[in-house]
């Protein structure tokens, strides 16, 4: 196990903290790059998997598991110890002996000089020469480190007095200043507790906190809470929407309009069915658009009046219906191509009225409470008009008939027959 120490050095009157673990010193090479630390080279061994041997250029003790380049006759999908003795610049060495030993007792070398390798050969030198090399070494390296550790511990007693020193004050990094520090690490608080503010009047108000059952509370009932943001606020992943971004092409989904569900409102994609009244304020109108909805174009209306209900189309008033009238200021044409149109009168028995049939070229009265004919105009568009029964002209009538009339025959009337 490594001792962690704290010591301080001092350099030109100038005074430097640091700390370090004997088991962690870390290895350079004459570039700077990092080849491990002592523990792993030395001791440990340095995990290394999946690369070429030729890679690896400093001394240590390494680790290993599927390098490439090794002999036939070490397993590479089994854990190897591989020794490497460097000469010349820890970069660049000028010659470098490698030594695998594998999981099944096979002992390898092979060597590199100034960047050319030779073979490997199983066996080598003597194993136990090897060995005792390596021994050698690390008892030096040991040693090193016992001096190592000696010097760290009596710069440790030194900090341990220094530290004693700083305890009397609150100048060292250990406390945050009151304005306009960092923090360089997280600040916790335990639930229950609140970050407070003070007020200008203050006052101290929480502002956010976590009670027992972790439940996240942020802002004060006293204090108005405006969140600035240079995007939109979400809360889970969802958009926060307010006044600024709803409505049409938010994306809002709303299941209701003031309290209302959408069926209670007409939609112009469908066919509506109202079931209440439809009020039109006097001087107010209803608009029957043309297809491409062009209002420039002639559209139908209609057009709440006073005491009625006027029907037109655009800038002109075509039929008004009142209590007791209908009045058209403009002629009305009735359709009845290919067809009869009527205009009728409702009386006390059926209807009667005007007609005209297509069919015919034919137009007249009929009585259809009566199914009786009571005059034709014209039939075929001859222009002859056309009488069923004997007409009265100032009370008397006019027979033409072969039989002798009977019924209503007032004084003066005129029979001719043949």
């Amino acid at each position: 196990m490594a001792t962690k120490h704290n010591s301080i050095y001092w350099l030109d009157n100038e005074k430097y903290h640091f700390e370090t673990e004997g088991a962690s010193v870390i290895i350079y090479d004459d570039t700077n790059n990092v080849l491990g630390t002592l523990n792993d080279l030395m001791f440990k061994g340095k995990v290394v998997e999946n690369v070429s041997f030729k890679t690896i250029k400093g001394t240590g003790v390494y680790n290993t598991k599927g390098l490439t380049g090794l002999p036939t006759s070490v397993p590479t999908d089994k854990r190897a110890i591989l020794s490497v003795t460097a000469i010349g610049a820890t970069s660049s060495p000028d010659m470098i002996l490698y030594k695998v030993i594998g999981s099944n007792g096979v002992i390898a070398e092979c060597t590199s000089f100034n960047g050319t390798f030779t073979d490997w050969s199983v066996g080598g030198i003597s194993l136990q020469n090897t060995i005792n090399t390596i021994n050698t070494s690390l008892s030096s390296l040991g040693s090193r480190i016992t001096d190592t550790n000696t010097n760290i511990s009596n710069l440790s007693n030194s900090l341990t007095t220094l530290s004693t020193k700083f305890d009397k004050h609150n100048h060292d990094g250990r406390y945050p200043q009151l304005s306009g520090d960092i923090m360089q690490g997280n600040l916790g608080m335990k639930y229950g507790a609140s970050y407070q503010f003070n007020r200008s009047n203050g006052q101290t108000v929480n502002m956010a906190n976590i009670d027992k059952n972790d439940n996240f509370t942020l802002g004060n009932n006293q204090l108005a809470l405006n969140i600035v943001s240079s995007q939109d606020v979400k809360i889970n992943g969802h958009k926060v929407y307010t006044d600024l971004n709803s409505g049409e092409g938010s994306g809002i989904n709303a299941d209701q309009l003031d309290g209302l569900d959408s069926t209670k409102f007409l939609r112009n994609d469908i066919v509506n069915k109202v079931q209440a009244d439809f009020e039109l304020e006097n001087g107010h109108e209803l608009r029957v658009m043309p297809t491409n909805n062009n209002s420039t174009d002639p559209y139908g209306r209609i057009l709440a009046a006073s005491g009625g209900l006027v029907l037109g189309v655009k800038d002109a008033n075509v039929v008004g219906i009142y209590n007791s009238e209908i009045w058209s200021n403009v002629p009305i044409t009735l359709a009845a191509k290919n067809s009869e149109g009527r205009m009728r009168f409702a009386k006390s028995n059926g209807t009667i009225g005007l007609y005209y049939n297509d069919g015919r070229e034919e137009m007249g009265f009929y009585d259809w409470g009566r199914n009786k004919f009571l005059s034709i105009f014209t039939t075929n568009g001859d222009g002859i008009m056309r009488l069923p029964e004997s007409p009265y002209f100032n009370g008397r009538r006019l027979f033409l008939q072969n039989e002798t009339p009977t019924g209503d025959i007032p004084y003066g009337s005129v029979w001719i027959g043949f």
